[in-house]
């Protein structure tokens, strides 16, 4: 897993009014997230995670209105937003070629690139 060596903590909401929609196994990876399973929760930083934890949190992430990914120092690794519309990767230019190829040829676009596109 491309950021998976530099997390530290990440933390997810799980919107349980939407869990009619997930495949049962997002489900099931949603339990592993947060304690109570109705309404609208959060799971507050997930530290110290086992392998099965960090898991759940990558098959739940793209189903969340949020999930973000941290490093020890407090940058951020990773953020999917919307249910999986909105992504962002810290990567550095030697991985570039790679996160490329596991978004199988979706558009990427470096930040600052799309900052300056945003402003003009």
């Amino acid at each position: 897993m491309l950021v998976a060596p530099d997390v530290d903590r990440f933390q997810t909401d799980v919107p349980w009014d939407r869990a009619g929609d997930w495949p049962a196994d997002v489900r099931k990876a949603a339990t592993a997230l947060v304690s109570v399973h109705s309404g609208y929760q959060s799971s507050g930083w997930i530290r110290d995670f086992s392998h099965d934890v960090w898991r759940a949190f990558v098959s739940f992430a793209p189903y969340a209105y949020g999930s973000d990914v941290w490093t020890k120092d407090m940058k951020l690794l990773a953020e999917v937003n919307d249910e999986g519309t909105s992504l962002t990767v810290r990567v550095l230019p030697e991985q570039l070629p790679e996160f490329e190829d596991l978004v199988h040829g979706t558009r990427v676009v470096p930040l600052h690139e799309w900052n300056r596109a945003k402003d003009s």
